[in-house]
This record gives C-alpha cells, sequence and structure tokens, in this order.
C-alpha cells in the first residue's frame, strides 16, 4: 500500500489548532473522497516561528524516514518557503524514488513554464485550490506500480502539471459546494477553543497588492447547510473564538443568514469578520448588534489602506471616503467595535502622506484599533509586476517584529523598504509609527 504525506510548515500562534484551514481541507477531502483507494494518509506540522531551517528540516527528514511514504506535499507560501526550499532540497538529494508534490500561492501565481527554474525539487505542481486536484492525482497514482512509470505514464489532470512538461498554467477545478468541511469531519482537527472558518472564496475587487480575485474563484460560497452545521458544533463544543477567514465576509447574498445561524444558535464567543465599509447594509448591522446582545463579540475589521487619491489608484483600492464615513458614524452609533488597517510602502507614498491617511482614519472614522502593516510583493500581483515602474526596493527583515505585533509574520519575508518618493530611513520611520500602533492589536 503506498503513503502520502502531507507536511505543512505553518506559522503558529498559541491559540491555533495544530492543522492550519488550508491542510485541514485537504485531508478531510482525501478522508472522504478516498474511502477505497489503497493510499495510507499521513500529516505532520512544523512550527516556521523563530525556528532554526537546519533543525527543522533535520525533524523534516527524521519523519520522512519513520513514515516511508512514496508521495510528500508541502504547500508554498512567502513566509515559509525558505524553510521548504531547504527541507526538499535536501530530501530531493537523499531520495529521488519519493514523489514531491507542491502547491500553494507561491506555486499558483508563478509565471507559466517557469515552475522547475524555481522549484526543481519538485516532480509534480498544483496550481489553485489543491483539495479535488489532489485526490484525482493520488488516485492515478495508486493505480501505477512504480515511480518511474508514474512519472511517464500518468494521467492528465486540470492545473496538475508534472515537471519536465508543457506548462500550460491552468489551475486546479473544485466545486466548493462539494467539499467536506474539516470541522465536522472525525479525526482531523484538534482545537484549543479557537478555529478559523471560511464561509466563500474569492473576492469581488482587484487590488493591485491582494491574490484574491474574483477572476478564478468566482466568488464562491460554501453550503449553507454544511455551515449551518459547524455553527452548531463550534456551539456545542464550547468554541468560543472564531476567525472568519472570507477576504470580504459581508460580500455576496448569504452573509445575513449565515450570522442568523450564530444568533439562533445562542454564540457567545469572539467573532472576527473581514469587512467592506462600502458594501455595509443595515442587515449586517442590526445582525451584529444582535449577536452582541446575545453576549458575543464581534469585530469588524476594515482594510482602507491607503484615503491619499494617487496612491489609491496606484493599488487600485479606491475608497468612497463619503460612504466609508457614513458607514463608521452609524457603527459608532450602534457600539459595533471595529479596526481598520493601513498599509506603509506603498507606491508614490511619502512619510507625511502615510501620516495624513492615519490622522484622517484617527480623526474621521474613530476606530477602536487601528494597523498599519507593511507593504509585501506577492507574485500574481498587479503590483509584483510594477515593482520596477516605481523603483520599489525590497529587503528580507531579519529582526523579530512579531516581538512586538504577533497578528503578521515579518522575519525571513521581503518587504519594500525603499521607493521613488521614500528612503530607507523614512520607511523605518513609518515602521515605528505602524508598531506603535500594533503594539495594541488584539491576537
Amino acid at each position: 500500500m503506498k503513503r502520502f504525506f502531507l507536511a505543512s510548515f505553518d506559522y503558529l500562534r498559541k491559540k491555533d489548532p495544530d492543522v492550519s484551514l488550508a491542510a485541514s481541507s485537504i485531508l478531510a477531502h482525501l478522508k472522504t473522497a478516498m474511502p477505497s483507494v489503497p493510499m495510507e494518509i499521513f500529516h505532520r506540522q512544523y512550527d516556521v516561528k523563530r525556528a532554526d531551517v537546519k533543525l527543522m528540516t533535520n525533524q523534516f527528514l527524521e519523519d520522512v524516514s519513520e513514515i516511508q511514504p512514496n508521495i510528500v506535499a508541502t504547500g508554498i507560501y512567502i513566509w515559509n518557503e525558505s524553510f521548504i526550499n531547504d527541507a526538499f532540497t535536501k530530501l530531493r538529494s537523499k531520495n529521488s524514488e519519493i514523489l514531491t508534490v507542491l502547491g500553494g500561492p507561491q506555486i499558483t501565481y508563478n509565471p507559466k513554464g517557469t515552475l522547475e527554474a524555481f522549484y526543481s525539487y519538485g516532480d509534480i505542481f498544483i496550481r489553485g485550490y489543491a483539495e479535488q486536484g489532489l485526490a484525482t492525482l493520488l488516485d492515478s497514482i495508486s493505480k501505477i506500480e512504480t515511480t518511474q512509470q508514474q512519472r511517464t505514464e500518468h494521467v492528465q489532470i486540470e492545473g496538475v502539471h508534472w515537471s519536465g512538461e508543457l506548462d500550460l498554467g491552468q489551475k486546479s477545478v473544485y466545486d466548493l459546494n462539494k467539499l467536506p468541511s474539516p470541522l465536522l469531519t472525525p479525526g482531523i482537527i484538534r482545537h484549543k477553543n479557537y478555529i478559523r472558518l471560511e464561509t466563500k472564496r474569492g473576492c469581488p475587487f482587484t487590488c493591485a497588492f491582494c491574490q484574491h480575485k474574483d477572476s478564478y474563484e468566482k466568488r464562491l460560497s460554501c453550503d449553507e447547510n454544511r455551515i449551518r452545521k459547524e455553527v452548531e458544533t463550534i456551539v456545542s463544543e464550547g468554541i468560543n473564538d472564531i476567525s472568519i477567514v472570507d477576504p470580504i465576509f459581508n460580500s455576496g447574498s448569504n452573509y445575513a443568514r449565515i450570522l442568523e445561524v450564530f444568533i439562533q444558535n445562542g454564540y457567545n464567543g469572539r467573532l472576527s469578520l473581514q469587512s467592506r465599509f462600502e458594501m455595509v447594509k443595515d442587515d449586517y448591522l442590526d445582525a451584529c448588534v444582535r449577536l452582541r446582545e446575545g453576549g458575543a463579540q464581534v469585530e469588524l475589521e476594515f482594510g482602507i489602506q491607503t484615503i491619499v487619491g494617487a496612491e489609491s489608484k496606484v493599488i487600485r483600492r479606491k475608497n468612497n471616503l463619503k460612504k466609508v464615513l457614513e458607514t463608521a458614524i452609524e457603527l459608532k452609533a450602534r457600539e459595533i467595535p471595529f479596526e481598520v488597517s493601513l498599509i506603509y510602502g506603498l507606491p508614490l507614498q511619502t512619510k507625511d502622506s502615510f501620516l495624513f491617511s492615519l490622522e484622517w482614519v484617527r480623526e474621521f472614522l474613530k476606530p477602536d484599533l487601528v494597523h498599519a502593516w507593511p507593504l509585501m510583493l506577492l507574485k500574481g500581483t498587479e503590483m509584483f509586476d510594477l515593482k520596477d515602474t516605481f523603483k520599489l526596493r525590497e529587503k528580507v527583515l531579519n529582526e523579530d517584529l512579531e516581538e512586538i505585533e504577533e497578528r503578521r509574520i515579518y522575519a525571513g519575508i521581503p518587504h519594500v523598504v525603499e521607493s521613488s518618493t521614500f528612503t530607507e530611513s523614512e520607511w523605518n520611520q513609518m515602521k515605528i509609527i505602524a508598531l506603535s500602533l500594533n503594539n495594541n492589536a488584539i491576537n
């Protein structure tokens, strides 16, 4: 019987479950979609937070030696890429018979035809959400005896690219309505009363710095019966801290019905919702008030990024400031807590323009919390392709800023520290201002 090993290199906080949302969704689907496939499934989680690359690689290789897998898979993100590069490069040098499967945003948004150059240790690459594509791949591999045959006689699966073959740049096909809930699938998640939950994927906007786009996901929603059962389980198991990770929770047509399910089940814990000011309607406000009246701690998170017109235009993130202000006034009137985030290091930004956005938010919106995050250039985004135009210079931040602010991963990740309109010294001044804000963040 063949063995499949999913290795998760995650940035863990104290309250996080023992499996990430992405990995748990994959494991739940494999468990339910492959009951008759002769393949054992293993999972290990590696915490990259303040980790030593060499020690982590050694632990990973020890686990591989123990499990003896035929296939090893992982998801690559900007914040774990250096760890995976080291671990999988050494794995490849030690054992060429193990098939390696790579997914995650760094694979999804890598330019077509370049995956092998960036990730020479990869045998198979999956672009996009991998649940169903990976299950189809493993099912096909289980029917082929040797690794060499698998590399030469495999079936073609949309979104799955084999090293050395023509890269079509396709993304894996999946049906969110048919994916099982990790929370409801036995044996997947062991939580500490905190979970991340998704109700939809995709975003109707095309911000130049963000990887969430409707161009692929088309804002697909989870089956509402699944969500109802998840909320019932959340309440019955006493889970009292939830972050809904939808890019914009109050987009689409189902957000009010979802909140109603929380209300009907008497949820009284923390509920964090990423929201858009311009899309806030009375039904959203009413539901938030009712949740708070029932004892829930509702926290709405809004991204403004900048209020400066030229900066907004470049990053394709314009704000309707009149509507934003009206919504903020209404939130205050209804005593609904909310926080606002900005970005520093944007094209055309200066220290003064950053301060202008910050002071406007403080004076007119009066949020309970303000955050400011440094700009990262993510693969597949318009901003990534425009860095030369605006002379954006990146630098890996090796200082451990997480000691000050734990909601954002900094160390080991390239951030924009200089542009045509600000120096690194001025960026550092913006960073100091941002950290003074973030020091008061809720974890």
